[in-house]
């Protein structure tokens, strides 16, 4: 059995909202690409600890306080990692490369641009995202400026990634231009706007990506949209989750049917746990009232889970 190397990485933001890069050794494996900062995770030792200690011996830094971000399971032709990643919320001292290591500071959706080993694709793909995934779906007989206008009181309110969930739309009642017209908000208010099962769509109005249902995603056989544009996908179970893998699905979000009274919170913590890119959990399966609303508490248990964040539904 191949052993699996566990490895503690951690993500440092400055105050500008960039983040630290650093160069791998010519001489090791995958060298010469880009990385974040961390190291191996010793016997007998946890993944913070190991954080705390490799950040103080690359780049002389002690971590105060640091949450899960995502782990990362990865198999390369010679050996198996997984990545632990941490978010490094507070530090004291200035990060340094105290093995000699290239050092750089970059905004999330620069780090597309620097060649970094395959295991961290996903670590960019999390920083990108937000912490809430806002779903908008259309009421019964609702009119589509109705609609539009809630789309715009959430991106007033300051969603950045959404989902417009439009059920069964007669075409005549939800035409091509209601959706440029949500399209033209999302770009206005700087704002992420998926379609629902509709990549045909995605492509004739060059909008952001789509979100397919898991019905949509067992049927593919293949990523329906190219890598400039996002892919997200329902997941309940294990066997949608590994198909999700192999498509290449950016991320993914668990629905509500998953509530802490009907499902074992460790059953969501398990699909968490194998799912190698960004989750989202509906916020009324870690929420103890039927009452939602956005705080940090509620966003502090998410992270504890594993997730990238929540999924508010207004639907």
């Amino acid at each position: 059995m191949t052993q699996i190397i566990h490895v503690a990485v951690g993500i440092l933001e400055d105050a500008n909202g960039r983040i630290l890069i650093a160069q791998r050794p010519s001489s090791v494996h995958q060298g010469g690409l880009w990385e974040f900062p961390g190291g191996k995770v010793e016997p007998g030792e946890s993944a913070e600890t190991a954080l705390t200690r490799e950040l103080r011996e690359e780049l002389g830094i002690e971590v105060a306080t640091s949450r899960p971000l995502i782990q990362i399971g990865h198999a390369y032709p010679d050996r198996q990692v997984l990545l632990d990643v941490w978010r490094v919320r507070d530090y004291h001292g200035h990060p340094r490369g105290l093995e000699n290591q290239p050092l750089d500071w970059l905004f999330p959706e620069q780090l597309l641009e620097r060649p970094f080993p395959a295991a961290d694709r996903p670590i960019i793909t999390a920083l990108r995202l937000p912490t809430v995934y806002t779903v908008i779906g259309n009421r019964p007989h609702e009119s589509p400026d109705r609609l539009l206008q809630r789309l715009t009181q959430r991106l007033h309110g300051g969603s950045k990634l959404l989902q417009l969930r439009i059920a069964c739309p007669a075409e005549n009642f939800y035409p091509i231009e209601f959706y440029r017209e949500a399209m033209v908000l999302g770009k206005r208010h700087d704002a992420t706007l998926l379609l629902y099962d509709n990549p045909d769509l995605v492509q004739t109005l060059d909008a952001d990506g789509v979100h397919l249902s898991a019905s949509q995603l067992l049927a593919l056989r293949s990523r329906p949209l190219a890598q400039n544009r996002w892919v997200s996908a329902t997941c309940h179970t294990l066997q949608e989750l590994h198909h999700a893998c192999r498509l290449g699905i950016d991320f993914i979000e668990i629905p509500n049917g998953f509530r802490h009274d009907a499902i074992p919170i460790e059953s969501l913590r398990s699909l968490i746990t194998e799912a190698p890119m960004p989750v989202y959990v509906p916020a009324d399966a870690i929420a103890f009232s039927e009452d939602i609303l956005v705080t940090e508490g509620l966003i502090q248990q998410a992270y504890q889970l594993g997730a990238q964040g929540i999924t508010i539904s207004n639907d």
